[in-house]
């Protein structure tokens, strides 16, 4: 089973995405699960542990050890104002992890020719 990473405008860092996007959110975690993927968030965890008021920034260090290993990370929508999802593309691309802003754009690469995978 491949390895998913899921990242994107986390409540630690946009606190309107816990109510506003928290669906959205959900629904991409579980579209990935029902496509047959094995994913990770850091999203559940960062909400739980603000909801405590604790500290996000140990999650964001384990979260990304989960990313190293991943086969493959998507973008939530809204990303792009998140600097810790910029620091998770650094990573990402450090190790060589291909990235994808969706479940459908993932699914379409899993079905190309290995030759093509490489453009």
């Amino acid at each position: 089973m491949k390895r998913v990473y899921l990242t994107g405008p986390t409540p630690d860092t946009d606190p309107e995405i816990a109510s506003v996007d928290r669906a959205s959110i959900e629904t991409s975690i579980l579209a990935v699960v029902e496509a047959g993927y094995s994913v990770f968030s850091p999203y559940p965890m960062l909400t739980y542990a603000l909801r405590q008021n604790r500290s996000t920034s140990f999650i964001r260090t384990i979260s990304r050890e989960w990313l190293k290993v991943a086969d493959a990370m998507i973008l939530l929508p809204g990303w792009e104002g998140c600097q810790d999802t910029k620091v998770d593309l650094s990573i990402a691309s450090l190790f060589g992890v291909p990235v994808f802003d969706s479940i459908f754009e993932l699914l379409r690469w899993e079905y190309l020719p290995d030759a093509e995978k490489m453009r």
